[in-house]
């Protein structure tokens, strides 16, 4: 995501600003938190009183009374604690639901070009993991950050209030954290932008091994895989590692400053006793308040690590929403109510990311409604390509197309794709029931239209022979199914939609020949009155169609029916050569 670099405080801004709805509920809990945090100040004061007159006086009633004041304060604090947390924790998260959602939705809306540039694995890191990070660094500024500033002026102001000579000596240590975090900024942030990306090559590794697991035992390549994440989980450990150490060493450092500034209270404090400047009362007080000066500071400085992995995780989140790749917008364009299938390319090119490596050069050619048209040829030649511009996963570079007149680019995608069926030779398979991955295809389907699309697609019999039946479930990628089974549950998708416009695109690649044959019988039945594109390597699939399209090089060589085709003795002629070989059957001169 080649996105330009933004400040930290520009990301914050954006981040904060996803709070809006949640406006009443965020107040509600920073004016608790601030009641809870003011409402335990006056306890070292209570606790001077306790000291300077009540034990000198021996008067039992008032320390009661003001232990008893504390102890409710106390436990008002800890109410309005809960109360706080409870409220901005239900605003983090559910900001942190919208983004996941939005994260989601513009996952499903870019286009793909950016998917054959990006990793899924990655982006699958940030809805997850980047997110969750990001949630826990908008609680901390929320419940913490927020209410720690408030603290530490009030604190600041009660201390000088208490003992103006004390508070000034604190003041002079008090910019020995500020330099030291100045320093040790930067190197905090790198460890955590360093810590984030090996994660994310973790979760990177290991997904993508998981989706190859079969490919790894193919090739016995375990060992290799076995290195590649061995190497992989020492450089998250190190780059851990890197970040706990320094995290503990920043941390002691403030702690010791922390300890520093209180020994300097009681040393010059003691001083001031001695010489009757101040009670003891006093002292205990003001030491008692340094907690309202020193634990802001800890909160803050227990939160930077929080606030820096929020930070670098905001950053790729925030990437991906305001991405400048084409987004796929369909709302406010023209709807298709019902197709006719009509299809044309008008002298349409295109190319992926190399304008001198074409795809599809000058296709131009036009299909009426209830047309079966084949595209064939090598492998590379820009047949799939073709189906991919026509459902407009990709804009044609030149010239246009247009579905019964319309150019594409002014349609509603998601409506036109309804109405459109898809059958490939990688037919992918949700790790569900066979029912749910049959009613992809219409959600609202029957079970008797469920039956019928799986014996029109000659599916049914195995269906009923495997355990639970419709109910079983596929696994992943439908890999408890054979390919051949995979395919025909494809084809009963795509019959149960029932879309006037159909691509065929080696759909029947992964069955033998006598399911082939009865495959095709659903096939004809399918393609009547319905606009077909077939893009077959085996040529028998294809004879019967009304043009055949000969693809080489991204460009149309020939175009004709298959007799017409064979006779002519050109591309499509010496494919069929290629392809039979004497004594099989059918040969190209036997097609009808």
């Amino acid at each position: 995501m080649n996105q330009p670099e933004i400040s930290s405080l520009r990301l914050l801004r954006w981040y904060v600003g996803k709070f809006r709805g949640d406006k009443l509920r965020i107040a509600s809990g920073v004016l608790i938190s601030l009641v809870q945090a003011i409402i335990v100040i006056p306890i070292p004061l209570i606790l001077r009183h306790v000291i300077d007159v009540s034990i000198p006086a021996r008067d039992t009633a008032d320390l009661a009374k003001c232990i008893v004041l504390a102890a409710i304060l106390y436990a008002a604090n800890a109410g309005m604690s809960y109360s706080a947390m409870s409220l901005t924790l239900r605003a983090t998260k559910r900001v942190t639901e919208k983004l996941r959602a939005r994260l989601c939705m513009q996952l499903q809306q870019i286009s793909l070009r950016f998917y054959d540039k990006e990793k899924a694995s990655e982006l699958h890191s940030s809805v997850v993991l980047d997110t969750e990070r990001i949630d826990i660094m908008g609680n901390a500024i929320i419940s913490h950050l927020m209410t720690s500033l408030v603290m530490f002026l009030l604190g600041s102001a009660l201390l000088a209030y208490v003992n103006m000579k004390l508070f000034l000596v604190m003041l002079l240590v008090l910019p020995l954290y500020i330099v030291m975090h100045h320093f040790n900024k930067r190197r905090m942030r790198e460890v955590h932008q360093q810590f984030n990306e090996g994660m994310k090559g973790m979760s990177s590794l290991v997904n993508d091994l998981l989706q190859t697991i079969r490919l790894v035992k193919t090739f016995a390549r375990e060992a290799h895989e076995q290195n590649r994440a061995e190497k992989q989980f020492r450089t998250v450990t190190e780059r851990a590692l890197a970040m706990t150490i320094f995290s503990a060493y920043y941390g002691s450092l403030m702690n010791f400053l922390s300890n520093m500034m209180t020994l300097t209270v009681y040393l010059v404090g003691g001083f001031l006793i001695i010489r009757n400047s101040m009670t003891l009362g006093d002292l205990v007080a003001f030491a008692g308040m340094i907690a309202f000066l020193v634990n802001p500071i800890n909160v803050f400085m227990g939160n930077v690590s929080n606030l820096f992995q929020g930070l670098a995780s905001l950053r790729p989140v925030h990437s991906l929403l305001t991405l400048n790749d084409p987004l796929e917008i369909n709302e406010g364009k023209e709807e298709i109510a019902t197709l006719r299938g009509s299809v044309e390319f008008d002298h349409v090119s295109f190319y992926y990311d190399n304008p001198q490596h074409m795809a599809l050069r000058d296709v131009d050619i036009n299909v009426r409604p209830g047309q079966t048209i084949a595209l064939v040829g090598e492998s590379g030649a820009g047949k799939s390509t073709f189906a991919s511009l026509l459902l407009g996963f990709y804009e044609p570079t030149q010239g246009a197309i247009r579905i019964d007149g319309r150019d594409l680019r002014d349609l509603n995608l998601r409506k036109l794709r309804e109405q459109i069926g898809v059958v490939t030779q990688d037919n992918v398979m949700l790790n569900t029931s066979i029912r749910d991955n049959l009613l992809y295809g219409k959600l609202n389907a029957t079970d008797e239209e469920l039956e019928r699309a799986t014996r029109d697609a000659f599916a049914h019999d195995f269906i009923q022979a495997i355990p639970d039946g419709m109910d079983a479930i596929v696994g992943d990628r439908g890999v408890r199914l054979s390919g051949g089974q995979r395919q025909r549950l494809a084809i009963a998708r795509a019959l149960l939609k029932n879309p006037q416009v159909l691509i065929l695109d080696e759909a029947t690649s992964a069955l033998d020949s006598e399911s082939e044959a009865q495959i095709q019988k659903a096939m004809e039945r399918l393609q009547a009155d319905r606009t077909c594109i077939i893009i077959a390597h085996r040529l028998s699939t294809v004879m019967s169609a009304d043009r055949i399209l000969v693809f080489r090089d991204g460009t149309i060589v020939e175009s004709g029916t298959h007799g017409e085709l064979l006779e002519f003795g050109g591309e499509y002629a010496r494919l069929c050569d290629r392809q039979f070989s004497p004594g099989n059957s059918p040969k190209p001169t036997e097609f009808p």
